[in-house]
């Protein structure tokens, strides 16, 4: 009926507009956005069709064509809050992620209750890594809709990766009642049980998952890995069984099989899923170690290459280090299998010493958030004298330092945190109001310019900036800062 109307009335632009949606909408991409060029061509003002030519391009993966399209529509008008939103996540996938937060932001403001506003603009702060902005954007998404299942367990999901399991659960199941055939929670929240190590309570997951999509083989290799770690381990060889068939071309179903087959004794099967593992996904270290480790039993010549291999690729990891010395022992290359022993216990202490500052560094963090910066200082003292050069130590040692007023040792601090990691705008930034709590407004200029070089869009950082400048004597560079943030400086943000 639609092409009918079109036909009738070709010189409709609303009539193409809407048949190019319907057949975007069935997955006629092509032919959608001939329709809305035809309606473009008729009406070259019309910013839904251009919005709708976006957002097909979009989908057809013409980022750069999709976004010119979509900043027209705005650019039209103004308040198209959902031409906004879509020219964001035209942005993101075209990889400009300060371009792409931007739109979003203006979205927001044009629609503070816009769910998937604040969902894509969470992905895209996790893409870069800030984990706070990610959490505080889905945090908004579930206040704006507490039914969303997608919000609750996007931010589920930023929970865990912070290491906060039991809120992550949380998170996962409330996802879960509101959507219970929602199959990317069910995963979420099994392999949160699974985590917890409550593996019963994983494995039921597992098996709703599977019921809703029986043909994963992802979804059989997480429940045959977790029935392993349940020590159900025929159950496991079943379901793994099963994955592989499924998935043949993924190289870590392959290997979860090659694992339960070796507990279970099967060698000479778990020696072909291991091959088959290092074949599909040469890059993989571990998957080159326990290959070489396998082959050890046939052919030693085969299983030092694939040792060495799995050192050029983790040239860190102190296992390696000891299976190629038991091997060069047995072949009798005495002196290779010292050197390769004596590497594997460097490392191995310099493992545990990282684990004992990555350890103290968590105690700090935990002593920070409750405001005791004497015990956080304490322990993230101890962090850095585990490990020197660990960066997050430093730097949070360098927070602690300077709420205790100790303000050169916190400046050392946090130079010793950006000289190993100098592209962290965070350091920068913190290291910034250090040095405006010691007076050195120059200094601290410097740090929010750089913060902001490193990160455009950072939410206080310009605000800080022109603060610096003024205070350091530079009235038109702060004014000129001042007008550039966006949303405008608050009286406290710009102090």
């Amino acid at each position: 009926m639609l092409k009918r109307a079109v036909s009738e009335d070709p010189g409709s632009a609303e009539a193409h507009n809407y048949y190019g949606f319907v057949l975007g909408h069935t997955g006629f991409l092509a032919e959608a956005i001939e329709q809305f060029h035809a309606a473009l061509k008729l009406n070259p003002n019309y910013p839904e069709a251009l919005y709708n030519l976006g957002t097909a391009l979009s989908l057809d993966r013409q980022h750069t064509a999709a976004v010119q399209a979509l900043e027209e529509a705005v650019a039209m008008r103004p308040d198209f809050a959902e031409a906004q939103l879509e020219l964001g996540e035209a942005l993101g996938r075209k990889g400009d992620v300060s371009g792409a937060v931007a739109a979003l932001q203006k979205a927001i403001v044009l629609r503070p209750g816009m769910v998937a506003a604040y969902n894509q603009l969470g992905l895209l702060y996790t893409q870069r890594g800030d984990t706070q902005q990610a959490l505080a954007a889905f945090r908004r998404a579930v206040a704006a809709d507490p039914n969303s299942a997608e919000s609750h367990s996007n931010l589920g999901v930023t929970l865990h990766q912070s290491g906060r399991l039991e809120e992550a659960i949380t998170e996962f199941r409330r996802a879960v009642e509101h959507a219970p055939k929602f199959v990317q929670a069910l995963r979420n929240l099994a392999q949160a049980m699974r985590d917890k190590g409550e593996f019963g309570a994983a494995i039921g997951y597992y098996r709703r998952v599977i019921e809703l999509e029986p043909n994963s083989g992802a979804a059989h290799a997480d429940l045959g890995f977790t029935l392993k770690r349940n020590d159900q381990l025929g159950e496991s060889l079943r379901e793994l069984a099963v994955a592989v068939k499924l998935s043949p071309e993924v190289a870590r179903v392959h290997f979860q099989y090659a694992e339960a087959l070796a507990q279970a004794g099967t060698l000479d099967e778990a020696l072909e899923q291991y091959r088959q593992a290092a074949r599909l996904n040469p890059r993989d270290a571990e998957f080159h170690l326990k290959y070489g480790v396998a082959l050890s039993r046939t052919s030693q010549t085969e299983a030092v290459n694939e040792l060495r291999r799995a050192i050029e690729l983790d040239p860190n990891n102190p296992n390696a280090f000891s299976a190629i010395g038991a091997v060069l022992r047995r072949t009798g290359d005495v002196a290779g299998a010292r050197a390769a022993f004596q590497r594997s216990r460097e490392l191995s202490e310099m493992s545990d010493h990282h684990s004992q500052a990555v350890l103290h560094t968590n105690k700090g963090i935990e002593y920070l958030k409750k405001s005791d910066v004497a015990g956080a200082t304490q322990a993230l003292k101890l962090a850095v004298a585990a490990e020197p050069d660990f960066a997050d130590a430093n730097h949070y040692l360098g927070i602690a330092l300077s709420a205790s007023g100790k303000l050169a040792e916190a400046s050392q601090a946090f130079r010793a945190a950006i000289v190993v990691r100098p592209s962290d705008p965070e350091f920068h930034f913190n290291y910034g109001v250090a040095l405006e709590r010691e007076g050195s407004w120059s200094g601290a200029a410097r740090e929010f310019r750089t913060v902001l070089e490193l990160r455009p869009d950072h939410p206080e950082a310009r605000c800080f900036l022109a603060d610096a400048l003024r205070r350091s004597g530079d009235p038109a560079g702060a004014e000129a800062e001042l007008v550039k943030a966006k949303p405008p400086c608050s009286l406290r943000s710009a102090r």
